[in-house]
């Protein structure tokens, strides 16, 4: 509905006789960084190419590319639902039954899917959960805050550490900015602490106000943000919250940019493919689908119980694993048999023989879509079961 929108200017030169390598230095030289040869070297280029000169009919041409307007976006997959916690847990308790701020001592409960943006802005006022200090190595400092069940993420200014794993400090350099909510209609920035160990968000601080809007588009409503903090200058996006079908998604609206790329026609590409050694291209000839182009990751729900998910992995080779996830957790391995009957269809057949009822189910995995449609049977004689199933490529 032309809400993204960009100009554009592009300029073609004849490079017909000249030599691959004094092209490709050009290039370099020009700072277009997306065609590379080796590590573009003119020892490399040199000894790729020699002498070698682009045939009749070869043109490079230059795509100047300027956003002038960005549209909301999102991915709808499972893996990039909102979560949303219980109204106890925004009052500063873990459980309904507290009655005091007990959530630094007591495991917190699962979170939900969110379905209503107003319901979201609801449980998310910027309550910390206040933990003790960890004074021995790798130190936390004098606070160790939680503010990850009552702040939703706007990004992450990424610093130089890596999360997970054994680590050196109790925090990364990475800089989370987070958003809580207040009446009427306000938006809290705060810059965040990010712990090494989960990633979670901790120790934030308030960085500035702004508000929220919410507006319909479409079949969807989506949340945007005004008076964002300096802090998150360095985000590539603004972030956004889309409601869709009754759930809530991450999304995102890209900054304006401009870029610059080169490109080969036909006749050059297929020059410099050949002269290293690697195939032409060819437009005409028609896709042809195998099994391996359905590798991937691919979520699997139930679409009476969405939130229990199985995860089916595909590699290029070989055969398939899967995993249930269920409410968010970690993927639990389970034995499977996938099969990729048809890979024209994407047409499938699952054998799940883990637990005392055997599962199975069939339907197809879209190539162009990424969608699943599918059927399942679990269980044998008067005790079977059969549903539909749904999801998506992650």
């Amino acid at each position: 509905n032309s809400l993204s929108t960009s100009s554009s200017k592009r300029t073609t030169s004849d490079v017909e006789g000249q030599t691959m390598a004094s092209v490709l230095t050009t290039i370099r030289a020009a700072d277009y960084a997306n065609l590379s040869v080796g590590d573009n070297s003119a020892s490399t280029l040199n000894a790729l190419l020699g002498g070698t000169t682009f045939p009749a009919g070869s043109t490079v041409s230059v795509q100047d590319l300027t956003a002038l307007t960005t549209a909301p976006a999102y991915y709808p997959g499972i893996g990039n639902l909102v979560p949303q916690y219980s109204a106890a847990v925004a009052a500063g308790r873990l459980l309904a039954s507290e009655t005091t701020a007990a959530c630094a001592s007591t495991t917190p409960p699962a979170a939900t899917g969110a379905s209503n943006l107003e319901a979201l802005v609801a449980v998310n006022p910027g309550t910390p959960c206040i933990n003790s200090p960890i004074l021995t190595a790798p130190v936390s400092g004098l606070r160790n805050e939680d503010w990850g069940f009552t702040t939703l993420s706007l990004g992450t200014v990424v610093g130089t550490a890596t999360v997970g794993g054994t680590q050196s400090n109790f925090y990364t350099t990475n800089t989370l900015i987070r958003v809580a909510f207040g009446v009427p209609n306000i938006a809290r920035y705060y810059s965040c602490q990010q712990r090494a160990s989960d990633g979670s968000a901790r120790n934030c601080n308030q960085v500035g106000n702004g508000t929220y809007t919410i507006a319909p588009l479409g079949d969807a409503r989506v949340m945007t943000f005004s008076g964002l903090p300096t802090e998150a200058a360095p985000l590539s996006f603004n972030r956004v919250f889309v409601e869709r079908g009754a759930k809530i998604y991450f999304g995102y609206q890209d900054k304006l940019a401009s870029s610059s790329t080169v490109q080969l026609n036909l006749a050059a590409s297929n020059a410099l493919l050949s002269q290293l050694g690697m195939p032409a291209l060819t437009p005409e000839t028609p896709l042809a689908l195998t099994a391996s182009s359905y590798a991937g990751v691919w979520d699997v729900t139930n679409v009476l119980t969405p939130t229990r998910v199985l995860r089916i992995s595909i590699p290029v080779a070989g055969n398939a694993s899967c995993a249930n996830v269920r409410d968010g957790g970690e993927p639990t391995e389970v034995v499977c048999t996938f099969t990729i009957t048809d890979p024209a269809t994407g047409a499938f057949s699952y054998l799940d023989g883990t637990g005392t009822s055997t599962q199975t189910a069939a339907g197809t995995f879209s190539f162009l879509t990424g969608a699943v449609a599918a059927t399942f049977t679990s269980g044998t004689g008067t005790g079977t079961l059969t549903g539909t199933l749904t999801g998506s490529r992650r």
